[in-house]
């Protein structure tokens, strides 16, 4: 059993690494506290599991699609604006809507593998987002604002179908989050991943 110490502020140690099914599970109580948590009962069934899974991803994948169809108006809205005055509070907006799919996405990003992998996740994760997309957007923008001669048409033809194209994929792919957790969560349970080699 992995040895825990509890402390209350910005610094907290765990030494050693329980398994998931470890009755010893390490519990975050609060701002900066760390305690022990003992697993108390029988292990909720199957179909519990997959249903609390359920409602927690539906909790955690509101926010996205909505948030990609509203920004895709209000990005079309911002660079039609004629005027500052109606650019701003639209684009402001826009930022708002745009990021809302940031801390659901990692979330779930993180809920559906292993621990051991969580870190590799994430970086396949950015590795991907960046090589598909800033890696190369700015370039193929400006490569089409020259061919249609406007930087205006340039955005509007690619930002509001691109997010409602995004939006689309969201609610498609989040039908198979609830699944992937829980197949995660019995995996993780077997004990059948280990960390990889550093």
């Amino acid at each position: 059993m992995p040895k825990i110490k509890a402390k209350t502020g910005a610094k907290a140690e765990v030494q050693g690494y329980g398994r998931r099914d470890d009755p010893c599970r390490v519990a975050l109580i609060g701002f900066g506290t760390v305690g022990r948590g003992d697993h108390k009962g029988p292990a909720a069934p199957a179909h519990d599991r997959e249903r609390r899974h359920a409602k927690e991803q539906r909790g955690k994948s509101r926010p996205r699609a909505p948030g990609f169809a509203v920004g895709a108006v209000t990005v079309g809205i911002a660079i039609l604006a004629p005027t500052q005055a109606l650019f701003v509070p639209f684009f402001f907006v826009s930022v708002i809507a745009l990021y809302l799919y940031s801390g659901p996405f990692t979330a779930i990003s993180q809920n559906v593998v292993p621990p051991s992998l969580r870190a590799s996740a994430t970086t396949l994760t950015l590795f991907t987002a960046h090589l598909l997309g800033d890696s190369w957007s700015p370039a193929a923008v400006g490569w089409l604002s020259e061919h249609l001669h406007s930087l205006q048409t340039a955005l509007l033809v690619t930002s509001t179908p691109l997010l409602l194209i995004a939006a689309a994929i969201t609610y498609a792919a989040f039908k198979s989050v609830a699944r992937d957790t829980a197949a995660m969560e019995e995996t993780w349970a077997a004990g059948k991943v280990e960390a990889l080699p550093a």
